[in-house]
């Protein structure tokens, strides 16, 4: 679950950031994670400025990193989205 029914954004596993390690030993290069945020009542969808895999960090620091980095802009975004409807 990547919201809850206030609005804001729970927190989320880590385990999708794999992709990055992934990607990364299959390709050589380096994804970059786009947190989305969507406003059911705006009915718009936002998104933030990419968070870039980094493949010389340990695999679970990253992990860790990138779903730090997502929850804190899709939150950000969440309360932003509020702001502007009031």
């Amino acid at each position: 679950k990547a919201y809850d029914v206030s609005g804001g954004v729970d927190k989320f596993y880590s385990g999708f950031a794999e992709i990055g390690s992934s990607y990364f030993k299959k390709t050589g290069k380096c994804t970059t994670f786009y947190p989305v945020y969507i406003s059911k009542k705006k009915k718009k969808i936002f998104i933030g400025d990419g968070i870039k895999f980094d493949s010389t960090m340990p695999k679970a620091e990253e992990k860790r990193r990138i779903a730090s980095e997502l929850h804190g802009s899709m939150q950000r975004m969440a309360q932003d989205s509020v702001k502007k409807e009031d």
